[in-house]
């Protein structure tokens, strides 16, 4: 069996990869003032909860129920639009795992 070191990054290379620079674990970064701060607060405060509205007027978090068997109904939007979800899911994931030490959920503000 494999050992795998948690590392919190988007990617990272192997622990055998031959690479000059490796990710660092987003667990030692904070980004506390600035544009970039204030970016990821209005991410957690309005974004992520309208994204969540948006995908439920397109119909695409209906579509994901439907796939699953726990809705009904023809399937809407483009075809690739479940890229959508990940995306926002990706971005709900990065924002709650800033929230590590703090209570956080996605209709806080």
């Amino acid at each position: 069996m494999k050992n795998y070191t948690a590392l919190v990054t988007s990617a990272a290379p192997t622990a055998a990869a031959r690479v000059r620079l490796r990710p660092v674990d987003a667990r030692g970064v904070a980004i506390r003032d600035g544009l970039l701060a204030d970016r990821q607060r209005v991410n957690r405060e309005v974004t992520l909860l309208r994204g969540a509205e948006e995908l439920e007027r397109a119909g695409t978090l209906d579509n994901l129920r439907i796939a699953a068997g726990r809705g009904s109904g023809e399937r809407r939007g483009m075809v690739f639009s479940d890229s959508d979800v990940y995306k926002w899911l990706e971005a709900l994931a990065w924002e709650r795992a800033r929230a590590v030490g703090r209570s956080w959920h996605p209709t806080d503000t």
